[in-house]
């Protein structure tokens, strides 16, 4: 099974806590084992937040995204719906399911078992094949 979850960086009105919060978001999706497409989009004339040499890679106990797209943008309309689509685009053929997460999605493990960091994407796979009619 292979999840890869989509998402998309913008922080048009300079919010203190958003990096920091998409930082520990997408290490969280990336240790649960889900092929992490991240799209970051800054006005044109800013610089962007995350490093392709840093955030990028297939080092999963130092990258956070497989794929680092950064764009810029002249205005903010459809931003969300146009990286979306460019991260579709760098989805790897062998995916079984493609999720969208906004980059403060954070998913808490059920408090009555011990878990491992994958333990949602294991659900979603189960839960597909469980009702394959979805």
């Amino acid at each position: 099974m292979s999840l890869a979850v989509l998402s998309c960086y913008y922080n048009f009105n300079n919010n203190p806590w958003m990096e920091k919060n998409t930082r520990h978001c997408a290490k969280q999706w990336r240790q649960a084992g889900a092929h992490v497409v991240f799209v970051e989009l800054a006005m044109h004339g800013t610089a962007f937040v995350f490093h392709p040499t840093i955030d990028e890679g297939d080092d999963d106990t130092r990258n956070l995204f497989h794929k680092l797209i950064q764009c810029h943008v002249q205005d903010v309309m459809w931003y969300t719906e146009m990286a979306l689509n460019i991260a579709l685009s760098h989805v790897p053929p062998s995916t079984n399911y493609v999720a969208w997460f906004d980059n403060d999605v954070y998913i808490v493990p059920p408090t009555d078992r011990e878990t491992q960091p994958s333990w949602w994407v294991e659900a979603v796979d189960r839960a597909f094949q469980q009702n394959q009619s979805v």
